[in-house]
């Protein structure tokens, strides 16, 4: 009986020794887990930052746009001008084709622009997306880590008794 109990105390030892070493990584992983939904919430907050920027370059590509309208529509009055005035106008209608063509290049580029921002905020909405997905992963897997470790107190508890027990 008494190589028993010297046997049953050096198991429930290791098995005490162990728990207490799931605790200290259990710990960890709620550490890290914590760690990583902190460094999450720093990527949310720079994520809608560079939204609120893509929005106000947005703006501004829609001004360049009405300012390319009505400079082609400026271009269009010069030329009509510049026929009106016939020979003499002749120079001027070279200048007002010009500025059609500026208008129209800037009309252009701005549409790119506009396209290329619209991606991009269609990355960034999906990336936002995964970003909520993981944080709710995070908080899940946290949920579950402190389940586990409300577990191995209970483990740990119940060989503590058994220890005292056989005391």
């Amino acid at each position: 009986m008494g190589e028993t109990n010297a046997n049953l105390e050096g198991t429930t030892g290791k098995l005490l020794e162990t728990i207490s070493q799931v605790r200290r990584e259990m710990a960890g992983m709620t550490s890290e887990t914590e760690s990583i939904q902190k460094t999450n919430a720093k990527i949310t907050e720079s994520t809608a930052r560079i939204v609120s920027h893509a929005n106000e370059i947005q703006g501004f590509a829609r001004d360049i746009q009405k300012i390319s309208s009505k400079t082609n529509m400026l271009a269009l009055n010069a030329s009509i001008e510049a026929a009106r005035s016939g020979e003499v106008g002749k120079g001027f209608a070279v200048v007002a084709e010009e500025m059609r063509n500026l208008a129209n290049d800037t009309k252009i580029s701005s549409e790119k622009i506009l396209d290329l921002l619209s991606q991009f905020m269609d990355d960034l909405e999906s990336m936002e997306t995964d970003m909520k997905n993981q944080e709710e992963a995070h908080e899940q897997q946290a949920q579950l880590t402190e389940k586990l470790v409300a577990q191995v107190e209970k483990i740990e508890e119940s060989t503590k008794e058994i220890l005292l027990k056989e005391e």
